[in-house]
């Protein structure tokens, strides 16, 4: 970050909008000053115990802006688990939008990996998707080319006998109203 002021776009690094009247950059929560190279007031972000450079209230992303970004302001992202988050995100949004597929047992073993290489709550979020995609695959158990009709036929019978037509037509029927 360049504290000039030709700043030929507003919206610089990381999203941060340069303020020339100030000659200060915006980044979302506060500002920072490049000639100095830190921030002007403090991070609400307090660091982690075990992580000394996240401990310094006044620096950027734990002083490592090649490896995280700071989005909100608040406190510092890794670049490698935002790429994760962003894929797992949009494998639940595709499988979710396409419940009407099936999918193969590759796809489930997939969901099956998410579930047991993950945080707990990327395991929920794996899990859910896992059980979507069982939940609208075909069942498999004796069903041939020759005998798919047979299936999707019944399953129309059945679902226009709900009134117990069928049952009224055999010998012997009463009805126990």
């Amino acid at each position: 970050m360049n504290g000039d002021n030709k700043a030929e776009n507003e919206v610089c690094y990381t999203g941060g909008i340069y303020d020339q009247s100030t000659g200060l950059y915006y980044l979302n929560a506060r500002y920072y000053n490049p000639e100095d190279g830190r921030f002007v007031t403090e991070d609400s972000y307090r660091g982690e115990v075990d992580d000394p450079d996240t401990g310094h209230l006044y620096g950027y992303c734990a002083n490592n802006p090649v490896n995280y970004v700071d989005p909100s302001g608040h406190f510092a992202i890794a670049v490698p688990y935002l790429v994760k988050l962003v894929l797992a995100g949009g494998t639940v949004i595709y499988v979710y939008y396409s419940t009407w597929k099936w999918h193969s047992p590759k796809t489930r073993y997939s969901g099956r990996r998410i579930s047991h290489r993950t945080t707990i709550f990327k395991w929920i979020v794996a899990r859910a998707i896992r059980h979507r995609i069982k939940k609208y695959a075909p069942h498999e158990t004796n069903k041939t080319k020759a005998n798919k009709e047979k299936h999707e036929k019944g399953d129309a019978r059945r679902n226009r006998d709900q009134g117990g037509e069928k049952k009224k037509q055999k010998k012997g029927w009463k009805s126990r109203k």
